[in-house]
C-alpha cells in the first residue's frame, strides 16, 4: 500500500497551525509577571505636579504607622486605605479631601513615599533634582539633563513615527524660575514652559479638527490583527480533512482558551486612546492666576484623551498672589507667608496652617480640572485614563519643621495610579533612615532621590541606554560627593552606594 499526501494541503495545514502555534507565545496572557511588566499594553503617560517647598512633618502620615517590612534594607510599609479612615492618621488628608481623591484612595490608586533624600547639597540653594525633578538647580545648573527632557529625547517613547502633532512634553510654568533643562551640545540651557492655556490651545487643538488626532499609541493594531491571525489558522485548521476527531477537539479546547485569553486581553489592553478627543473652545486670554492653572490644567488632560503627549509638567508657583480665601489679603504667599520677610512676623504654627490652605486650594484645582477628567474608561480596556498612567505630587524641599526652609531632606511624594500596574498602590511606604551622632548633632542618611527618578524611568519603560548615558551606562542623577565642589557625604556612599543607579524596589510591583 502506498500512501500519498497532498504537498500543498499539508503545507498549508503546517502554516497555519505554525501561526497559531508561534502567535501564542507572544500574548501577553502567557507571560510571567516579570516578562509581562515588558510588553507595553498600557501607553505610558506622566504627570508631575510640582510645588515650592514642603508641608512640615507635623502635617505628615506618622511613620510608626508603617509596620509591615519591605525589601532588604529596613523600609516598612502600610497599606493606605486601611489607616484611619478619612484621615489617614495625619492633617495631609484635609488637602486630599475632594471626592476624587476617596475615589482613588477606594481603588487602591493612592500611594505615598516617605524618606528620600537629595544627596548632592544640604540647604538654601540646593541641587534640586526634586520637583518632576525637572529643576536641577536654579542658581547653577548642572551638567545633567532634567527628567523630561529624557522623556522628550527618548525613542522608545516617541519613535520615529510619531505624529507631528504630538507635543512630546507639555510644561506649564509661570516665569519665575526654569524647571526644565536639556543638554545642547557640552551646555545645560533651560527649556521654557507654556506661560498659560491660549498657547497650548494653539499648539495643540488649533488644527485638530472634527476628526480625533492620532494615536501616539498603535500596539493594540498589532495585538488584534495576532488574534485574527490565529483566529484564521483555527479556521482553515478545523476544515481539514485530514485531522482526526480528536484533533479537532483538541483544537476546539485551545480555542476555548484562546478566547479566555483574548477577554482577558481586552480587559487589559487598549483600544483607541482618541475616543473621548473633543475639540476644545479657544481660550480668549491667559487671566489670572487661577484662570491659567484652570483652562491648563483641562487641556492637559484633554491632551491625553486625543493622545497628544505622555508627559506633562506643572510647577506652580508661590510668588504670584492668587487670591486664595483663607490666606492674608495683598501678601505674597512665597515671600509673605512662606519665608514671613515682608512685616507680617506669623507664628510658624500660622505658616503651617496658611500653608497646608495654599495646598488644598491647588489640590482641588488638580483634581477638578486634570484627575476627575481622566477618572473615565479608556475605551472599552476596563481601565480609567488614571489607572492607566502615573500623576505624581512633588515638592522642590523636604519635609521639616518649618515648610520656608530649604531642605532636601526626607522627600515625600504622592502618586495618584499605577501605570497601569508597574508600581504598588495603596501604599504608606516609609523607606530606611540610617541615623549618626556626632558630638551633640544627630545626621539622618536616607535613599537619594534619584533612585526615586529611575523608578519614573523604569516604570515608563525607557530604556537603561537612553538615560545613562552621562554616568558611563551607571544610572540617572549625579551621586559622586564632591565632584562639583558639593560638601562630602561619604556617609551616603556607605549607607546607601548600593542604591545610587536603581530604582525603589519596594513602591515596585514585581
Amino acid at each position: 500500500m502506498s500512501i500519498i499526501f497532498n504537498k500543498l494541503s499539508r503545507r498549508q495545514f503546517l502554516v497555519g497551525s505554525g501561526e497559531l502555534a508561534l502567535a501564542l507565545p507572544l500574548l501577553p496572557s502567557l507571560l510571567t509577571s516579570t516578562a509581562n511588566a515588558q510588553v507595553n499594553l498600557v501607553p505610558q503617560r506622566i504627570a508631575f505636579f510640582n510645588f515650592g517647598h514642603c508641608l512640615p512633618e507635623s502635617k505628615w502620615i506618622n511613620p510608626s504607622v508603617a509596620t509591615r517590612d519591605v525589601g532588604v534594607d529596613g523600609a516598612k510599609e502600610a497599606v493606605l486605605s486601611a489607616l484611619n479612615p478619612g484621615s489617614w492618621g495625619s492633617p495631609i488628608s484635609a488637602s486630599l479631601s475632594n471626592p476624587i481623591f476617596e475615589r482613588l484612595r477606594a481603588k487602591g490608586h493612592i500611594s505615598v513615599v516617605r524618606g528620600i533624600d537629595n544627596m548632592i547639597h544640604s540647604g538654601h540653594g540646593a541641587q534640586y533634582l526634586s520637583g518632576s525633578s525637572q529643576r536641577v538647580d536654579q542658581w547653577n545648573p548642572l551638567p545633567f539633563p532634567s527628567i523630561d527632557t529624557v522623556f522628550e529625547s527618548s525613542a522608545t517613547l516617541y519613535p520615529s513615527s510619531t505624529p507631528s502633532n504630538v507635543k512630546k512634553v507639555i510644561r506649564l510654568d509661570h516665569g519665575d524660575i526654569e524647571s526644565s533643562y536639556k543638554k545642547v551640545g557640552g551646555q545645560i540651557v533651560p527649556v521654557p514652559g507654556y506661560a498659560g492655556p491660549v498657547q497650548i490651545f494653539k499648539d495643540l487643538f488649533s488644527n485638530l479638527g472634527g476628526a480625533p488626532a492620532s494615536e501616539v499609541d498603535s500596539s493594540i493594531k498589532l495585538k488584534k490583527s495576532i488574534l485574527n491571525r490565529v483566529h484564521m489558522s483555527y479556521l482553515s485548521a478545523k476544515s481539514s480533512r485530514r485531522i482526526s476527531s480528536d484533533d479537532k477537539n483538541r483544537l476546539e479546547e485551545h480555542m476555548s482558551l484562546i478566547s479566555d485569553l483574548e477577554k482577558k486581553i481586552s480587559s487589559s489592553a487598549l483600544v483607541s486612546t482618541t475616543a473621548s478627543c473633543v475639540k476644545p473652545a479657544a481660550p480668549t486670554s491667559d487671566g489670572n492666576y487661577q484662570e491659567i492653572n484652570t483652562l491648563s490644567l483641562q487641556l492637559m488632560a484633554l491632551a491625553v484623551k486625543c493622545g497628544l503627549s505622555k508627559v506633562f509638567v506643572t510647577d506652580f508657583e508661590g510668588h504670584i498672589g492668587s487670591g486664595i480665601s483663607g490666606l492674608p489679603k495683598n501678601v505674597s504667599f512665597h515671600n509673605g507667608i512662606i519665608h514671613n520677610n515682608e512685616g507680617q512676623n506669623y507664628s510658624e504654627a500660622q505658616i503651617n496652617d496658611y500653608y497646608m490652605v495654599w495646598m488644598k486650594w491647588h489640590f482641588d484645582l488638580i483634581a477638578t480640572n486634570f484627575l476627575s477628567s481622566l477618572d473615565v474608561e479608556e475605551g472599552t480596556s476596563g481601565r480609567t485614563y488614571l489607572d492607566n498612567m502615573l500623576s505624581a505630587v512633588l515638592t522642590e524641599g523636604g519635609v521639616d519643621t518649618s515648610p520656608g526652609n530649604h531642605t532636601c531632606f526626607d522627600f515625600q511624594p504622592i502618586l495618584f495610579g499605577t501605570m497601569g500596574g508597574s508600581l504598588k498602590g495603596d501604599r504608606y511606604t516609609v523607606l530606611p533612615t540610617k541615623t549618626e551622632q556626632v558630638y551633640q548633632h544627630i545626621y539622618k542618611y536616607r535613599v537619594p532621590y534619584n533612585s526615586l527618578l529611575i523608578t519614573f524611568l523604569e516604570a515608563m519603560k525607557i530604556p537603561k541606554s537612553e538615560y545613562t548615558v552621562l554616568t558611563n551606562g551607571k544610572g540617572y542623577g549625579i551621586y559622586k560627593a564632591g565632584q562639583f565642589g558639593e560638601v562630602e557625604m561619604p556617609e551616603y556612599t556607605k549607607y546607601f552606594g548600593h542604591r545610587f543607579y536603581s530604582p525603589i524596589s519596594e513602591i515596585l510591583k514585581t
